[in-house]
């Protein structure tokens, strides 16, 4: 047999290398890791050389649009498996109308009770305007001026 480093013979009881120096060297060119070869980028698809192991895009700007793509691909796929958007289309197809539209959604509810809050909050300020009190606090130098505690009890005496 030879040393598979530098080609002698080797030695009795050696298996692999002739000395320990071939050895180290060796275990040295083991270790080493190639230089990875030119591959093409996933995302834009041009040459580049990685700079380091499993480096699949060119640069950050790839990775992330991939990143992006992978991301709008997943919402598009839980969005068809959304039970609400088939069970909206069957009932609208059998009732011919949509009784699971924006009115049972929480956020359309909210803004139909603000805008029964605001016709209401009107109407009391409306009023309180025919008796001549303005709901308003008042204001100094464009500020709300809070009123003293003891005003109330003043004027009723």
């Amino acid at each position: 047999m030879k040393c598979s480093i530098c080609g002698l013979p080797l030695e009795a009881g050696r298996r692999r290398y002739c000395s320990p120096g071939c050895a180290r060297n060796g275990h040295n060119a083991k270790r080493r890791r190639r230089s990875p070869r030119r591959r093409r980028c996933l995302a834009c698809r041009s040459s580049f050389k990685p700079s380091r192991r499993g480096q699949l895009y060119c640069s950050g700007a790839c990775r992330q649009s991939a990143y992006r793509e992978r991301l709008r691909a997943r919402i598009r796929k839980l969005a068809s498996f959304n039970p609400v958007v088939f069970l909206r289309e069957d009932i609208k197809k059998a009732t011919g109308r949509d009784l699971l539209g924006e009115a049972a959604s929480p956020k359309h509810r909210r803004e139909l009770d603000s805008d029964e809050a605001a016709i209401e909050q009107a109407r009391v300020r409306k009023e309180l305007a025919d008796v001549g009190i303005d709901p308003r606090p008042a204001r100094k130098a464009g500020r709300a001026v809070k009123e003293p505690r003891n005003s109330g009890s003043s004027e009723q005496a």
